[in-house]
Formats: structure tokens, sequence, C-alpha cells
């Protein structure tokens, strides 16, 4: 086996053909060939391609994590929903691939690493809602709303699907001031 090769070193390799070429080019085989091993010397270091997959989510989530909660730092509230958002915006836009991971769900939610992840990103959206005034029935509601409309709005724009003159970045932040109008300052 080939010095220098480590589960970080797969990972690394699984994210480089993540961005590069997408998820089905995230294999055994294509991992192997990068890093200019055999396929079986990957075994050593992960037990299967769902592992893999589990584990470069798992990268992806976190690398999402830290971004917004360094986003939010000495901001409360409207301000530090902007700023989650529009970070939210920007990973998608320079790590469209890994987004697309992150939200196939099914692929990771079993790897306690990538849930645990995932968990501190609602975390985070829940502590910049804490002082809303929202109660916790409709910080929920207030949640699944603001993921559906960063979701859908992130996916329209990447699909080209806004035609109309209007400036997408005047849109986008509309869509935000809706939700910022329901917290208090």
């Amino acid at each position: 086996m080939k010095k220098g090769i480590d589960q970080d070193a797969i990972i690394k390799a699984a994210l480089t053909l993540l961005d590069k070429e997408g998820l089905k080019a995230v294999t055994l085989k294509n991992v192997s060939v990068l890093l200019g091993i055999k396929p079986p010397s990957l075994y050593n270091h992960v037990e299967s391609l769902n592992e893999l997959l589990e584990l470069t989510a798992k990268n992806c989530l976190a690398k999402l994590s830290q971004n917004l909660l360094e986003s939010v730092v000495g901001l409360q509230s409207k301000e530090a929903l902007l700023a989650l958002s529009n970070e939210y915006r920007k990973f998608f836009k320079c790590y469209p691939n890994q987004y697309r991971l992150i939200q196939q769900v099914g692929v990771w939610s079993q790897h306690a690493g990538a849930s645990a992840e995932s968990t501190k990103m609602i975390a985070l959206l829940s502590k910049v809602l804490a002082k809303s005034g929202l109660s916790q029935k409709e910080m929920i509601h207030f949640i699944r709303a603001w993921r559906s409309y960063m979701h859908g709005f992130l996916l329209l724009e990447t699909n080209d699907s806004f035609k109309m003159k209007e400036d997408i970045n005047a849109s986008f932040a509309y869509g935000l001031a809706i939700f910022a109008a329901k917290l208090k300052e």
C-alpha cells in the first residue's frame, strides 16, 4: 500500500471527485484510481462505499456547520439569520455537489458523526432564533419553512429558473426579509 494513504486522504479524494464530477463519480474504484492504489486497499480504511459516502457527508456537514457558526459570531436575531442565510447560499454556490450530498439524508442519516453535524446546524439556527419571540412550536415551523425556502430558492437559482429581469439577489433578500419580519429585534 502507498504511504500516506489514510482515511483522511480517502475522504479528500472522495471530495475531489464529488466537487469535480458529482456524487455518481464517488466510487471505490474512482477513489482508488485517484489515490494510485488498488481498490481492495481502501478496505483497510473504509468498510464500504456506503461508509465512504457517510464519512464524506460528515465532512461536508462539518464544513457547512463551521461556516454557519463563524457567520453569526457577535450577531443576534435578524442580523444573525441574514448572515447565516447568506453563508448557506454561499456554501451552495461554492460546493453544489457537497450540498446535494448533504440533502441526501438517507445516505448518511445512520452515521452518528454525520447526524451529529446536522444536529449542530439545527441547534445553531435554534440558538439564533432563541430570543426571537417565537414559541418552541413556532420555531420548529419557522426552521422548516426557512429550510424549504433556502433549498427551493437555491435549486431554482442553480437551474437558471429565474428568467425575469429583476435582480436575483434582491429576490433572495426579499424572501429573507419576510422571515426576518417574524423575529423580534
